[in-house]
């Protein structure tokens, strides 16, 4: 017992050390950043590279201003509407393509190909089509996100228990039934591991 709780102790202090030598990296990571920042622009004109003091205090006049706070808003709901349109559409097409092998041939060429064009592409596409407005960022978080939901609830679809679905059969489960309490279900391992890895890349 003791030996346990000596271990324990020891684990605990390496891992305090580690959390340490972790703060102290990212300060001296940072002041070498505002060190390298300062020097280089003490060598270009303000107007190209400010110094460090006069961006935090340019930065610091923005924040007591009302404007700053409404278009923190306006792009924090830009994301979030990008976001929430590619998780409900893609989930929702995702389930069906699951369901329905037609749907699914005819949808996978296209979302293999969204996969495969980079964001920047995008981006290019939505000036083009939108041109300089909100609409560039909520279109191209979409298109971006939107595939990864679909492949996910496709596969919580298809890797359904067999089981559950011959349950359900036997005590003759409403369609209704079935969705709400199988299939969602089995996609919601995929759609929350999808979820975690966006918010820890």
């Amino acid at each position: 017992m003791q030996n346990s709780t000596s271990a324990t102790k020891n684990s605990n202090k390496k891992n305090e050390i580690k959390r340490r030598e972790s703060t102290y990296y990212t300060l001296i990571s940072a002041a070498l950043i505002l060190l390298v920042w300062k020097l280089l622009s003490l060598n270009y004109n303000p107007i190209i590279l400010p110094s460090p003091e006069k961006s935090f205090f340019t930065i610091y006049e923005m924040m007591l201003t009302k404007t700053f706070w409404v278009s923190i808003g306006y792009s924090f709901f830009r994301i979030v509407s990008g976001y929430l349109l590619a998780l409900l559409i893609g989930t929702l097409l995702g389930i069906i393509m699951g369901l329905n092998e037609k749907i699914d041939n005819l949808f996978r060429p296209a979302v293999s190909m969204l996969q495969t064009v980079p964001n920047i592409s995008w981006i290019l596409i939505a000036i083009i089509w939108f041109g300089l407005n909100s609409k560039i960022v909520i279109f191209t978080i979409f298109i971006s996100l939107a595939p990864i939901f679909v492949i996910n609830s496709y596969e919580g679809i298809k890797n359904t228990s067999q089981e559950y679905l011959e349950m359900a059969a036997v005590y003759r489960l409403k369609p209704l039934t079935i969705f709400t309490k199988i299939y969602l279900y089995s996609i919601k391992p995929y759609t929350t591991l999808q979820l975690f890895i966006m918010q820890h890349p």
